[in-house]
Order: structure tokens, then sequence, then C-alpha cells
């Protein structure tokens, strides 16, 4: 690693939210990537590498893609996950469930940024939203409840 006199002490600086600088005014309206666990993004880049390996890199921005099969594949390594595997056994090197969900996500939000997506979702399904909503109304009624008691 090349040490630059400084940037240590440039780096530990906090960041003032009440700067008057231009270049701070407009990037702070902008959107950030400094929250995204950098840890996070290396496990997603091994997913990825596999992917391009195997099927193409962008391989989805070349030919339409069902956004169902993603959605599948998400639900599958959620599954594995739940039920205590961390390792894609899929995966030739190593990469983990957690970090395939994240590349499968990826895809489709770059698919449907594209419009390279065929938005094959069951759109006759109830709303997932609203059943949170009313499933967490009544949890939070029913613990209210049991606190009377």
């Amino acid at each position: 690693m090349t040490h630059r006199p400084g940037l240590e002490a440039a780096a530990a600086r906090p960041v003032d939210p009440r700067s008057t600088n231009p270049k701070d005014l407009v990037g702070r309206t902008k959107p950030g990537i400094r929250r995204i666990s950098p840890v996070a993004i290396l496990e997603e880049g091994v997913i990825m590498e596999d992917g391009a390996d195997k099927y193409g890199p962008f391989n989805w921005q070349d030919t339409p893609v069902q956004a169902t099969v993603y959605i599948d594949a998400i639900f599958r390594h959620l599954a594995a996950y739940m039920t205590g595997e961390m390792v894609d056994p899929g995966s030739k090197s190593g990469g983990l469930h957690l970090a395939a969900i994240r590349a499968s996500a990826g895809i489709l939000i770059d698919a449907h940024a594209t419009g390279n997506i065929v938005d094959d979702r069951p759109f006759k399904a109830a709303s997932a939203g609203e059943a949170i909503a009313r499933l967490t109304e009544r949890r939070l009624a029913a613990s209210k409840a049991a606190q009377r008691v």
C-alpha cells in the first residue's frame, strides 16, 4: 500500500454537515454507496464472476430475462441459508448464498432499469405490502392484549 502523508488524518476528520462548499452541497443530494458494506460487495462479486464464467458477463443485458427465474433463485438461496447453509455448493468459487441473493436482486434491478426484463410476476396475487401491514397490526394488537393480562 502506498503511504501518503496526511491521508490518515484526512480520513479521520468527520464530515461537516454544515459545509458550504458547493461540491459538498451538490454531492450530498446524490445517491451514495458509502453505507454499503465493502465485504458484501466483494462477496457479491464472487458470485457475479461465477455467473460471468458460466453465462457470460452482463448476459442479462443481451437477452431479456424472466423476473420469476431470479425470484425463484432468490427464494432457493434464502431457504438454503435459513436452513443453515452458508456456502452455495453450486458456486465454483465458494460463494455465499446471501451473496447470490444480492446478485440476483441486482440483476433484476438492472434488468428493470434497462427495460430488458420479461415481467412475469403474478400480478393477480394479493399485495404483500398490505398483508404485512395487516398481520403486523394483528400481531401488535395481540401483544398489547397479552400485556394487559
